[in-house]
């Protein structure tokens, strides 16, 4: 007996088809320069965007187009020290080997000396008869005697994965999601990406980012660490056809259909993000069933975005609450309400000078909670909060009208 269908959205995690909404120009970009190693890369894009679902499908076809790549996928959100980044570099080039050979013995040394039994260690890499992996072997326990800083155990991580994979005949491309994290590091630690980068023959970085000011500054700002190293790939919300043509397919595979108006609100609320396409689309689903409809209306999109909404009040409220300063809270609260707006229109709503609020906004588009589009006009990044927040708590603060002042009278 056959099960249910599968939901035809998936709102969490990292996607693969038939749940990817497709970006065919940047995904063919990307994954033939991984699998013939041609080129250093960064993608940015703002929050939700679908970065990490990107990765993971050009990573994908890159090694259906070159079986002996390694990849080794680095979430810097996750690292809490230079030393974390080199034992994943380190251990992520050793897996792939083990992965395709049946040799065992070294690795089983290289998890000695990581694990601390620096002596056990010391008496055994003499046995050790790849020169790249020995040498590796020894830079560890000299990092754990302290003859060797982070930096250099870093360095030597990277020149390791570089020599390995020469000795073993396999190329390496590390990603690195969330980037603009490792500025929590030794500021160093850019500038030894572009010193091994520039040299290495069988490494190239991916590198993967949302804080647009950082990475303007370290990648392409003449005095950056990364001037000129990395190609750029940038993620924006999905085109309004391609977004279409996904919820439509998602849905014909469950024998549901949607009226033309409610796509293009399904599509105005998600403001063709791809976490939200999903999230709001999981709604639908499961109201159309509940409900025993065979198609979507706009009634029922506005009451699916309702749940959304307040099922993701909890973390819209946490992300108000702690990350933003009262400025900047008020600043989110005007654009919800009233956005999209010139800086001069948006101070005068806050009754402040433009210029005192400069500052703060300047920090909510670094952040990517706001975006600056043509003529200066400013908006938040992300529709669904943006909704959310202009009925919040937070909202309850009036706010003047954002015209033209009124002259007094002579």
């Amino acid at each position: 007996m056959d099960g249910p269908a599968p939901a035809p959205f998936q709102p969490g995690g990292r996607v693969e088809p038939p749940y990817f909404i497709d970006r065919e120009a940047e995904l063919d970009e990307l994954s033939l320069a991984m699998a013939g190693l041609s080129a250093h890369y960064l993608v940015e894009g703002q929050r939700r965007v679908g970065k990490s679902s990107f990765l993971l499908n050009a990573s994908n076809r890159a090694r259906r187009e070159n079986s002996r790549l390694a990849i080794i996928d680095i979430d810097c959100l996750q690292l809490g020290s230079v030393r974390d980044l080199a034992d994943r570099i380190v251990q992520g080039t050793l897996a792939h080997y083990k992965d395709k050979h049946s040799v065992k013995g070294w690795l089983v040394l290289q998890a000695t000396a990581l694990e601390g039994a620096i002596r056990e260690a010391l008496g055994k890499i003499e046995k050790v008869t790849v020169k790249s992996v020995k040498r590796i072997l020894t830079v560890f326990v000299d990092f754990r005697e302290g003859r060797v800083d982070e930096m250099g155990l870093l360095r030597e991580a990277f020149e390791f994965a570089d020599r390995f994979a020469s000795e073993a005949g396999f190329g390496t491309v590390v990603l690195l999601d969330e980037v603009q994290e490792l500025t929590k590091f030794e500021g160093a630690i850019f500038g030894l990406f572009k010193s091994v980068g520039d040299r290495a023959k069988n490494l190239r970085f991916v590198f993967s980012g949302s804080a647009p000011r950082v990475l303007e500054r370290v990648f392409f700002g003449k005095a950056g660490a990364l001037y000129q190293m990395a190609l750029r790939i940038s993620l924006g919300p999905l085109p309004e056809g391609e977004t279409k043509r996904f919820i439509d397919a998602r849905l014909a595979a469950v024998a549901l259909r949607a009226e033309a108006p409610a796509v293009d609100r399904w599509i105005a609320l998600s403001g063709g993000i791809p976490f939200y396409v999903q999230r709001i689309g999981h709604a639908v689903y499961f109201q159309a069933m509940h409900e025993r409809r065979a198609a979507v209306d706009t009634g029922l999109v506005e009451r699916a975005c309702e749940q959304v909404m307040l099922q993701m009040g909890g973390d819209f409220d946490a992300r108000i609450s702690a990350k933003f300063s009262a400025t900047q809270r008020r600043i989110l609260v005007v654009l919800s309400k009233r956005g999209p707006l010139r800086r001069v229109d948006l101070a005068r709503a806050l009754a402040r000078k433009s210029t005192s609020i400069s500052e703060d906004l300047g920090k909510l588009v670094e952040w990517m909670e706001v975006v600056r589009e043509r003529r200066g006009v400013y908006r938040m990044a992300d529709p669904l909060m943006a909704a959310w927040l202009s009925q919040s708590r937070f909202a309850d603060q009036p706010v003047r009208p954002a015209g033209r002042r009124r002259r007094r009278p002579a």
